[in-house]
This record gives structure tokens, C-alpha cells and sequence, in this order.
């Protein structure tokens, strides 16, 4: 409410409205198709949370108010005449508080995308861009997915394994989950991974695991390769250099993998022994070894990051000297098998040794929900859940010069 006139007063909900008159009518000012990751970027994002007068406001000369809300902080310098298109001004530029849930990048063209809470699926260029965040997709975003082999390909999600691609770099998405039966009823966030032997198949997790042989055509065709379990499927793996060897996560711990994964029936076989029962976060197999498979966890308990090194062995827990909190992510050095990186909801974590110690990483995301590792050639993204993303130099250490 202006504090000089009881008569004007701003709410906020989804979009703006002003009153001039005590409430009896009310103008909408915002228009959230048109915030800043918008092409039109000339209003302010939606879902708001705090309006703050400036300390200097007189409802005359000064007239300055700021708005807090699921896109970040924005201004207007006049409450009283602001707009749906017009009189409003982001201050968001380095403000690093994005929510992310996952990400991944091409390395031939430096171009990165990640699913946010709120924001969408968003795309930053690292050559040649302009230091800047715009939309490949609105609403929530999730898990994503870049090809290696072409830059123009990059896949992401709405909420519930509702996937779109983009073929023109991250500028513009369309959707693609046409055929998938589990499409609005998986996980929140849920899992789909590129096959990394094969651009053209791309695996997607609900209650049964979906693959298309043909995710570049312009309707790919979807089939149900596993039955449903008692729990929707949370993590998916391939091998790199063998498309036949897949792992699959659920939320209740079960863990599965399949030697025949190519086949148009795959053999599913359990490998859930001594596990923690709750919910898987991430598959990792290692890209020099087939056999070594890493398995994380959620839960604030210990016990959340394991390793097996064949389908018969025993499930080792490796997480011992891990603070008692979720693992979100694991990625093994595309160098050194014995190198491995954690993304946790305290920050990240090296071990040079297997798991066998760990170290925190001192700069970088420190103390800040992990929700996703992956390399970009030789270096290490880290993508957070509220301090945004960032990139490691030299990730051969936990002594990583992120930025």
C-alpha cells in the first residue's frame, strides 16, 4: 500500500494489479509471457512474493518500488503510472540464485541449458554469447540432455516426463511426448537420458522406462521396454560403448539393469541387495568401465553413495566419511577412473582414491544443493538448486577454480 495515499495499493499473486481507488477496481500491470527470458522482455516474471517501497517514497518525486518474486527482483521507478509492457527494469544481471534441477551442455559449440524451478528450461552461451540467461522453454523445467554429436540438438522437460526438443540450439523447443504413456504421471522432475552410443535413442523413466529409436524425427515413436514397478523409475544409465547395458533407479531403492537392452524385449534382473530403501537419485557407469557402477541416494542419513563392480558383486558402501546428507549426482573423470566428483545437498565433494576418502570442494558451490555434475570436455559444470551454475576450470582436485 503507498504509505502517502491509503487509496493506491499494488497486489500481487500471479501477475501485478494497482488500485487508485482503495480496492474497488483494480488494473493489471504485468504481463508474465513477457518477462525478460521472454523475446519480448518488457514486463516482470510471474508468482510474486514481496513488494517493497523504497525508504525514500513520497508518492511525488520519489515513487520507486521493487518486487520480489519466482523470476528474481525487479524495479519500477513509478508504481503509479508502471504498465504490463512498459516502466519495468530487472536487476537480476549476476544475481546467481536460479533454482536448477538438472543440465547438461555441448562442448563443440559451449552452449549449456538447464531445467529450473519457475523459469523453465534456459540457455546460456559460453562462446561468442552474451554473458546471458534466455528461454528454450517456459514453466518448470527438469532433467535435460544435449547431443554430442550436433549442437542444434538439446532436450528438456515440463513437469512429469513431458519432454520437448529443440533442432536449432536451445532457441526454441517443441514438444515430443506424444507416445509416452506415463507423460503427466511420473516423478515431479523425471528421468530421461540420451543414449551416449546413439543420438538418435533417448531412454525417458515414469512407472515403465520409455526409448525411442528415432528422438530426431519430427514425431518420434515411443515403446514401453520395462514393466512398471511398485515405484516410478527415478535414475537411468547406459554404458558408454555397450547400448545394451542400461540400470534403472526407483523411488523406493529398487535398482534393475539389463544386458540386452537393445532387444525389443530387454531381461530385466533386480540388483537392489544390502541398498538403502529410499530413493534412488543417479546411476553412474563408468565411461572406461562397464562393470563399475555407482549408485546415490537421498535421505539426510548416511549410506547414500555406493558402488558395485559387476552385476553378481556386492553393492560397497564407499560413502563412510560423506556428511549424513542426499547425493543428488556422481560423475567419474573421463581421465581417471579413480576420479570421482558428488553433487550433495551440502556441496560438492572429490575423491582421488575410488570413494575410498573425500574431500569438500572449497570454493565453487560450497555448502549449496548439487542437483547436477556433467562434463563439458575437460571441465566440470555444477548445477545448484538456488546459487545457479558453475564451471570448473581444472576439476582435478577439490581445489577447483569454479566460476
Amino acid at each position: 500500500m503507498d504509505p502517502t495515499n491509503a487509496n493506491t495499493l499494488v497486489v500481487g499473486a500471479f501477475n501485478l494489479w494497482r488500485s487508485t481507488n482503495g480496492g474497488t477496481n483494480l488494473e493489471q500491470i504485468s504481463d508474465r509471457n513477457r518477462h525478460p527470458l521472454t523475446p519480448y522482455h518488457d514486463s516482470v516474471h510471474c508468482d510474486h512474493h514481496v513488494i517493497v517501497n523504497h525508504p525514500d517514497y513520497n508518492g511525488t518525486s520519489n515513487t520507486v518500488v521493487y518486487f520480489g518474486n519466482d523470476g528474481g527482483i525487479y524495479r519500477t521507478d513509478n508504481v503509479l503510472t508502471v504498465a504490463q509492457r512498459s516502466g519495468w527494469v530487472p536487476l537480476n544481471h549476476d544475481l546467481g540464485i536460479t533454482q536448477f534441477y538438472g543440465a547438461a551442455g555441448n562442448p563443440t559449440s559451449g552452449t549449456i541449458i538447464g531445467g529450473t524451478q519457475d523459469n523453465g528450461t534456459v540457455r546460456y552461451r559460453t562462446q561468442g554469447g552474451s554473458n546471458c540467461w534466455t528461454m528454450m522453454q517456459g514453466a518448470d523445467g527438469g532433467f535435460c540432455a544435449a547431443d554430442q554429436t550436433d549442437p542444434n540438438y538439446f532436450y528438456g522437460e515440463y513437469t512429469k516426463l513431458k519432454i520437448y526438443r529443440s533442432t536449432d540450439g536451445g532457441n526454441t523447443a517443441r514438444d515430443i511426448y506424444s507416445g509416452i504413456g506415463d507423460a503427466g504421471n511420473a516423478n515431479f522432475t523425471a528421468p530421461f537420458v540420451l543414449d551416449p552410443n546413439n543420438p538418435n535413442t533417448l531412454l525417458a523413466g515414469g512407472a515403465s522406462l520409455w526409448r525411442s529409436t528415432n528422438v530426431k524425427n519430427p514425431e518420434p515413436s515411443w515403446t514401453a521396454i520395462k514393466s512398471p514397478a511398485s515405484t516410478n523409475i527415478s535414475a537411468i544409465a547406459v554404458a558408454k560403448g555397450d547400448s545394451n547395458i542400461i540400470w534403472v533407479g526407483h523411488d523406493n531403492g529398487q535398482i534393475y539393469y539389463t544386458t540386452n537392452g537393445t532387444a525389443a524385449n530387454p531381461t530385466w534382473t533386480p540388483a537392489a541387495n544390502g541398498l538403502p530403501r529410499r530413493f534412488c537419485t543417479r546411476i553412474t557407469i563408468d565411461p572406461q568401465n562397464s562393470n563399475l557402477v555407482y549408485a546415490t541416494f537421498g535421505g539426510f542419513e548416511p549410506g547414500n553413495v555406493w558402488k558395485t563392480t559387476g552385476y553378481t558383486a556386492p553393492w560397497e558402501n564407499i560413502s563412510s566419511r560423506l556428511p549424513s546428507a542426499p547425493v543428488f549426482s556422481l560423475v567419474v573423470s573421463p581421465s581417471n577412473s579413480r576420479a570421482l566428483y558428488i553433487g550433495t545437498a551440502v556441496g560438492i565433494f572429490a575423491s582421488a582414491d575410488g570413494g575410498a576418502t573425500w574431500s569438500p570442494g572449497n570454493d565453487g558451490p560450497a555448502n549449496a544443493f548439487v542437483e547436477e555434475l556433467f562434463w563439458m570436455g575437460p571441465q566440470l559444470v555444477a548445477a545448484t538448486h538456488g546459487r545457479g551454475m558453475f564451471i570448473a576450470g581444472s576439476p582435478l582436485s577439490s581445489r577447483a577454480n569454479y566460476r
